[in-house]
């Protein structure tokens, strides 16, 4: 007696391995990248999705296919999140569309002059180019003050804050 369900089961399994893991490792390795396509895909979607609401062209994946001058596949998988974009192709579908894809952040180092009363200069540096301080602070306070100073006088008189964003600021 042979049981007719285990069976059917086996001739339904395939002997192909199927790669599952290797995909997985794939996704894994590429996280990043993948994140970032699938929130423009997202994007291009909602931007789509208003201009067919509104009569806008272009309205469709055909519509954004001709405009793009690319096959409909590829917008195909654009929409997928799961193709790597190159910045002019984000730029240009971003312009299509008139919607914003990526932002990039401003410069990491961040100056800020307050002047008060008391004529005080405030600047704000990475923490970890404070090595630099010496050659940047003096650089600014000289270039843009016309200023002469004791480098150590200043840094004597100096205070500092430490903030959370790994920033310190420095008022002299």
């Amino acid at each position: 007696m042979t049981n007719t369900k285990l069976d059917k089961f086996k001739k339904l399994v395939s002997k192909e391995k199927s790669g599952w893991l290797e995909k997985a490792k794939w996704r894994k390795e590429n996280e990043e990248w993948l994140d970032i396509s699938f929130k423009i895909a997202v994007k291009v979607l909602s931007a789509l999705k208003a201009n067919k609401a509104t009569d806008t062209y272009p309205k469709s994946q055909k519509e954004l296919a001709e405009a793009l001058d690319c096959s409909p596949q590829y917008i195909s998988k654009l929409l997928k999140g799961q193709e790597r974009l190159g910045i002019d192709t984000i730029t240009k579908v971003g312009k299509i569309l008139g919607v914003k894809l990526i932002e990039v952040p401003q410069e990491e180092v961040k100056k800020e002059e307050m002047l008060s009363s008391e004529d005080k200069f405030t600047v704000t540096i990475k923490a970890k180019e404070l090595m630099h301080f010496n050659y940047h602070f003096g650089k600014l306070i000289q270039d843009d003050n016309k200023l002469s100073f004791d480098y150590s006088e200043m840094i004597e008189t100096s205070s500092y804050v430490r903030r959370g964003d790994n920033h310190l600021k420095v008022v002299a």
